[in-house]
């Protein structure tokens, strides 16, 4: 009995594994989509933020 619920349970998990394979990876791909995404924009506001730092500091060395 308990091997059969095994075995039952085994080829379950086989295919939800597959399943999940495949949900995986469309999900993993929409993960990176959104992260190059949003990379994007933190890369754009990492180098204004950086260019403001210089002209900062090139504003205070000036002086």
């Amino acid at each position: 009995m308990m091997i059969s619920l095994l075995h039952d349970s085994n080829t379950f998990l086989n295919q939800k594994f597959v399943i999940g394979k495949i949900g995986f990876k469309k999900i993993s791909q929409n993960i990176l989509n959104y992260l190059s995404f949003h990379n994007k924009f933190t890369i754009l506001y990492l180098k204004s933020m950086y260019i403001k730092q210089l002209s900062l500091s090139n504003y205070v060395n000036n002086y």
